[in-house]
């Protein structure tokens, strides 16, 4: 099968996740990825990567900016990217085009359109949660699903019941939970730590709920009255000071570490030195969710029992009471309980690896999609 996969900016250091489908894509179909935007080719290393800029201020785009901003229509032509892509499609001649996030499905409808080539979307969390505010962006959307050649998966079933509430076709909307590399994620035999270790991996964002995960933590470490926990949040982003100063405020830096942006290969390294795996994840105030932290299934494979929320589709992935311990979102005094609880309650590492190669397996899941790509007509 030929498949082109088509993203915006390929890629930022936290899409491991479509590389990753990339390279399980690759292994046994033809693969070319056009990206608006080249980065990072030291992290992602690809063979056929072409560059076909999306450039912000033509004439074509200007209008449509304009059309958006006076809330006429939510449009993404861009007629010098429209013929290249258009150009590249009828020379590739690809079966499917694949494309990730509401906005770049956008971009590229012209394109769809005109070559009339089958085209999937994959919704990952803004594109489904924060964007949806936008009547215009629904309103597009909707019309391009009336497209008989366009279809969309999500990363979890409530992402696509989401979709399905706003008016885009339920018949047309598959779960992919897309999965992560158990044969990478699989853990050693561990060392009991001195200190036990909660981790928590992601980007600085509000709707990543690291302020709620330090608050709880500093009210555990309160009650517990002991100094043998650390807890580690590793990765970079906007709120990275302000995290780091609340911790100074609380009085618990020196039981808090901060080791910045981390490599797949360190992401592995500190799992398998931890003995917990946080995630306080929120909806932020801009409406901005979630669909499954694939960092969680990636947790998940290297053993660790969850510390969570009921968001979005965590529970889909995390059995509340048998996986680790879900909260509800903001609830600073319920998740400071869950810091001491997740030491009692009976966890079976083996068992919560076993589900995450069962289900949220990236090779399984990328066998699936590509099964679901043909069956569609």
């Amino acid at each position: 099968m030929k498949i082109l996969i088509v993203v915006n900016n390929y890629l930022s250091p936290s899409m491991t996740f479509i590389y990753n489908q990339v390279k399980s894509f690759s292994q046994k179909n033809e693969v070319k990825v056009i990206g608006s935007e080249i980065n990072n080719i030291h992290l992602f290393p690809y063979h056929d990567l072409v560059q076909i800029p999306y450039r912000k201020f033509n004439s074509s785009n200007l209008i449509s900016m304009i059309k958006r901003k006076l809330k006429i229509e939510y449009t993404g032509n861009n007629a010098g990217y429209t013929k290249s892509l258009v150009r590249e499609i009828e020379s590739f001649k690809p079966d499917i085009i694949h494309t990730h996030f509401g906005l770049q499905l956008i971009r590229i409808a012209k394109a769809v359109e005109k070559t009339n080539t089958k085209t999937i979307v994959t919704f990952h969390g803004y594109d489904a949660s924060q964007l949806l505010r936008n009547k215009l962006y629904v309103k597009e959307l909707r019309r391009i699903f009336n497209f008989p050649n366009v279809f969309g998966t999500t990363v979890s079933a409530n992402m696509k019941d989401r979709l399905a509430q706003h008016g885009l076709p339920p018949e047309k909307l598959f779960v992919d939970y897309l999965g992560v590399d158990v044969n990478f994620f699989e853990p050693k035999e561990k060392i009991e730590n001195r200190k036990k270790t909660f981790l928590q991996v992601s980007n600085f964002l509000p709707k990543k709920g690291h302020e709620f995960t330090i608050k709880a933590f500093a009210r555990f470490l309160d009650k517990a009255n002991r100094k043998d926990y650390r807890l580690i949040l590793a990765g970079a982003g906007p709120l990275l000071d302000e995290m780091q100063q609340l911790t100074k405020k609380l009085n618990i830096d020196k039981f808090v570490s901060f080791p910045g942006l981390v490599n797949r290969t360190e992401v592995k390294d500190l799992m398998q030195h931890a003995d917990f795996f946080v995630h306080h994840s929120v909806t932020a105030p801009n409406g901005d969710s979630e669909g499954i932290p694939t960092v969680i299934m990636e947790a998940m494979a290297m053993k660790l029992p969850i510390l969570s929320t009921f968001h979005s589709g965590i529970s889909e992935l995390v059995e509340n009471g048998k996986d680790g311990i879900l909260v509800r979102e903001k609830d600073v005094s319920a998740f400071a309980h869950a810091f001491s609880e997740i030491q009692n309650i009976n966890v079976n590492p083996d068992s919560i690896r076993k589900k995450i190669v069962g289900k949220f397996n990236l090779y399984k899941q990328s066998f699936n999609l590509l099964t679901l790509i043909e069956s569609l007509n």
